[in-house]
């Protein structure tokens, strides 16, 4: 199955695909009736997040990285506990953090 190249939005509860090599598309976001709008939403934004994170790291297949990011999460924390280089640990325990945000 191809993927949309382009970037992706949210409006609303879509996404819209905006695809550099067809015409722009939106997808519906299904969700559940009980859903409200909010979460819905919430949904489509971390698809959205997600998808153009993985498109931005590798363009060509975008699921390699989404199917390694637990993998590259662990092997972050491993280098922090085993670095002795100052300017490596700043950017490692900047780059947990950043994974390990709470909201």
């Amino acid at each position: 199955m191809a993927i949309s190249k382009g970037e992706w939005k949210r409006y609303g509860q879509h996404i819209h695909l905006s695809d550099t090599n067809t015409s722009d598309e939106i997808v519906t976001v299904l969700c559940p009736a009980w859903m409200s709008k909010e979460e819905a939403r919430a949904n489509a934004d971390i698809i959205v997040a997600a998808v153009n994170a993985c498109q931005e790291v590798n363009p060509d297949n975008p699921m390699a990285v989404a199917e390694s990011i637990k993998d590259m999460y662990e092997a972050l924390k491993v280098a922090f506990e085993k670095s002795h280089n100052p300017e490596v640990e700043i950017i490692l325990m900047k780059a947990i953090a950043k994974a390990e945000r709470r909201e």
